[in-house]
């Protein structure tokens, strides 16, 4: 999703997302899933995920496959993010 300034507002697209999203009784998360089956998004975007332990394996595999690149990886620990990777190392 592109962001662009309007002159008050720098994310001019998201009111309309939400008020989509909730019309059709859709969380983040769902639609979030739903972009993921379609395969959104164009070769060299990047994308943030919120993945489950489940679902970052079959990130991992599809890396394997070389269909996607992990650029960087943390889990949440007790509140906190712990990367894989220390600072700098991309």
């Amino acid at each position: 999703m592109k962001i662009y300034w309007n002159g008050t507002s720098k994310n001019i697209i998201g009111p309309k997302i939400r008020q989509l999203r909730t019309s059709q009784r859709l969380s983040q998360a769902a639609l979030a899933g739903r972009l993921q089956l379609l395969g959104i998004g164009d070769k060299g975007d990047r994308m943030r995920l919120f993945l489950t332990e489940s679902g970052y394996k079959k990130a991992l595999e599809n890396q394997d496959k070389a269909f996607i690149q992990i650029l960087n990886h943390a889990k949440v620990v007790q509140g906190h993010l712990q990367y894989d990777r220390p600072d700098g190392y991309l």
